[in-house]
């Protein structure tokens, strides 16, 4: 930057010194740090910034877990644990208590449906049934067994 300083005075016959240049050069150099300096600032500061919005949101994400793991207390059942999730979600059902399952209606766009949730505790698993309220036509049965496997 020095030599282009002082080529551009020779060529375009400038009476400005040597002195000068180093000036307005030294000038530039410590805008130059100063602006480096800001910028880094400023990246700390969004870095900062971005380290505390993903802690809180990493412990937000161990509460959860934390709180799921005490709904998965070994102590309960399965059933249990259907029984007060849909008590949560303020579900009317009824308890099917002979099979360990609950029976629930669902109100939608297209009708009413029946729906079963099934514990099945031996082989650890919950089980949702949903009963489409629509009798298929004989004649279509086929191709809506059809659908139906290709959908699942």
């Amino acid at each position: 930057m020095n030599n282009f300083a002082k080529e551009w005075a020779n060529t375009n016959g400038s009476g400005i010194s040597e002195d000068v240049i180093t000036q307005a050069i030294g000038e530039m150099t410590q805008t130059v740090e100063e602006l480096t300096n800001s910028f880094s600032e400023m990246t700390q500061e969004v870095v900062a910034e971005t380290m505390v919005e993903m802690n809180s949101a990493f412990e937000e994400l161990a509460d959860t877990f934390s709180e799921i793991s005490q709904e998965l207390d070994l102590e309960k059942s399965i059933f249990e644990i259907i029984v007060n999730f849909f008590n949560s979600e303020e579900w009317q059902f009824q308890i099917i208590q002979e099979q360990k399952s609950l029976r629930l209606v669902f109100q939608g766009n297209n009708g009413k449906w029946d729906c079963y949730a099934n514990a099945r505790e031996k082989q650890q698993q919950f089980v949702f049934y949903s009963v489409c309220p629509i009798k298929v036509p004989e004649n279509q049965r086929l191709a809506i067994a059809e659908f139906i496997t290709r959908v699942n």
